[in-house]
């Protein structure tokens, strides 16, 4: 089964994340107008400038918090593209893209964006380093009960306690930290019990998180050959965590009936 071959989803945010060191405000300054110029031409048509603080927070043993500090404030550059729904946050400190939009977008349309501009940092800073790089896909749908969850999502992902009668599931979280071929992973795999206007349902949410920490091999990261092969692992995880039956209502072509579940968009 190839990305290709799914006609629906349930996606509803991706993140990109570069973060960065060596890099001050003034040199970050400096390069907003060639960022302008490369985000213009890519149909980002808006911007506003903000401020934003770094906090660091400190623990006590008890994992309790002993104090926060405000080590100091750095612009942000927020762009956007309101027909698409991206936008681009970029500073001293790091480059984020951020997909929110029921409409489905190939990865190659904005695959290289980051990329690309971390170039445009890199022709202009002295010194720059890039020190964490992740991408995250975000999938949530909607479903009439627990049975559902077990139909269309795979139980070595998803699953709740029910070994004892007359009990509600409100909340089922798993999370799994783990590497493959040289990258980080965090799975999170969760259930949430709510109230619509007329019944109740569970928020079903599929949230995979790939990143490198290894300074040494961020930048190998970031071509595009490493970026589609982030990708598919994103999709090989994603793939695993569906059933027969979900996957072959995923790929049809039209028409699909998903009976007990929301959230389900056509990628037109």
């Amino acid at each position: 089964m190839e990305r290709t071959d799914f006609h629906y989803n349930f996606l509803k945010n991706v993140i990109v994340r570069l973060d960065l060191q060596g890099v001050v405000d003034a040199e970050f300054l400096k390069i907003i107008p060639s960022i302008k110029t490369y985000l213009k031409e890519r149909n980002f048509n808006r911007l506003e400038e903000k401020t934003a603080a770094e906090i660091n927070i400190e623990l006590k043993q008890t994992g309790m918090v002993n104090d926060v500090k405000t080590l100091n404030n750095h612009s942000v550059y927020s762009f956007y593209d309101d027909v698409r729904g991206f936008s681009a946050n970029l500073s001293s400190k790091y480059i984020i893209l951020n997909i929110r939009s029921t409409k489905y977008f190939p990865f190659e349309e904005y695959r290289d964006i980051v990329s690309d501009l971390y170039e445009i940092y890199k022709r202009n800073v002295d010194f720059i380093q890039p020190k964490r790089f992740g991408i995250r896909k975000d999938n949530v749908c909607i479903v009439d009960s627990l049975e559902t969850v077990i139909r269309y999502f795979d139980s070595n992902y998803f699953g709740y306690f029910s070994k004892l009668d007359d009990i509600k599931t409100k909340i089922s979280n798993r999370k799994n930290h783990f590497e493959c071929d040289e990258k980080k992973i965090n799975l999170f795999c969760d259930i949430f019990w709510g109230k619509n206007d007329v019944k109740e349902v569970y928020k079903v949410e599929l949230d995979i998180d790939v990143y490198c920490d290894n300074q040494k091999l961020i930048e190998s990261c970031l071509t595009s050959e490493e970026l589609d092969k982030i990708n598919q692992l994103i999709f090989k995880i994603y793939n695993g965590a569906l059933t027969d039956e979900f996957v072959k209502l995923l790929s049809q072509d039209k028409d699909a009936n998903f009976a007990g579940i929301e959230g389900i968009e056509y990628n037109e």
